[in-house]
């Protein structure tokens, strides 16, 4: 019986898998196409596109993040960028949910739980970065380490409704699944992002340093149930990086460049699956 509901679970996740990778493109990212709804043999589960979007702009309230030349104060670049990036998601058909729109402070567990509240498909949380060597600079994108188990036990008792050490086996598995399904698009959404601002600010000022996509134990992804990565949009520590950072130019480049991204996403990821709304 244990086998049989894993296959029955495992059917939904087999569907979405994502498809052969697209050929990029240029210009202003192509309309997007509202695919039907569908019905997964699973009951209180659906497929649909990529729509809802959560962004999280690290930090904020009595939290001022790093700070940098110029005045710089991470909390306030971050908020400035999400509502940047907001305008253009929206424009292009995305339902996008903020974790926070003001000057407040929200604790972490509580920005993951506004994310699930608002059933989102994909969290991105912007930061700013700081080095003890003011020559680091650059941009890099994180996510989850999937190999962690206490995700996996996280995921289960959440899903549950129990605490981590009551989750059962079979509970267990099926988190371990749901994971490894969550890592991969992760990483797909993080190699999208990453590449797309690279490509922008070469293409604007002749060089970006590419600090690639890495892994890490950031609580605010360890948290998300859903596709996330940790955008580290340039260093405060660099006097480069910071200086750009303090452009409004610059902050819609970056806008354009991690939107675009999450668009080339959201068109080869093919459709989520997600709990039916109440």
């Amino acid at each position: 019986m244990k086998r049989l509901a894993v296959l029955a679970l495992l059917l939904p996740l087999a569907a979405c898998a994502p498809r052969t990778p697209r050929s990029p493109t240029h210009g202003p990212p192509p309309s997007r196409v509202e695919e039907p709804k569908r019905t997964t043999p699973l009951a209180g589960w659906e497929q649909r596109p990529v729509r809802t979007i959560v962004l999280d702009a690290g930090h904020g309230g009595r939290d001022p993040g790093t700070m940098g030349g110029d005045a710089l104060i991470e909390k306030e670049v971050t908020l400035d960028l999400a509502r940047r990036m907001r305008d253009r998601l929206v424009r292009w058909g995305f339902r996008v949910v903020m974790t926070r729109d003001a000057d407040e402070t929200i604790e972490l567990a509580e920005r993951a739980a506004r994310a699930d509240t608002a059933r989102g498909d994909v969290f991105v949380s912007l930061h700013v970065n700081a080095a003890p060597r003011p020559e680091r600079g650059g941009i890099e994108t994180y996510l989850l380490d999937a190999s962690d188990e206490r995700h996996s036990d996280a995921v289960a008792a959440r899903e549950n409704g129990v605490a981590p050490e009551h989750a059962d086996e079979l509970q267990r598995t099926v988190a371990q699944m749901r994971v490894s399904e969550v890592s991969q698009r992760s990483a797909l959404l993080a190699r999208h992002v990453q590449g797309a601002v690279v490509r922008g600010l070469r293409a604007r000022y002749g060089h970006a340093e590419d600090r690639g996509v890495k892994k890490g134990p950031f609580y605010v992804l360890f948290l998300s149930s859903m596709p996330a990565i940790l955008v580290e949009v340039g260093f405060a520590t660099n006097p480069e990086d910071a200086l750009r950072l303090s452009h409004p130019e610059h902050l819609e480049l970056l806008a354009d460049r991690i939107a675009s991204g999450l668009m080339a996403y959201a068109i080869e990821s093919g459709p989520v699956v997600a709990r039916e709304k109440p």
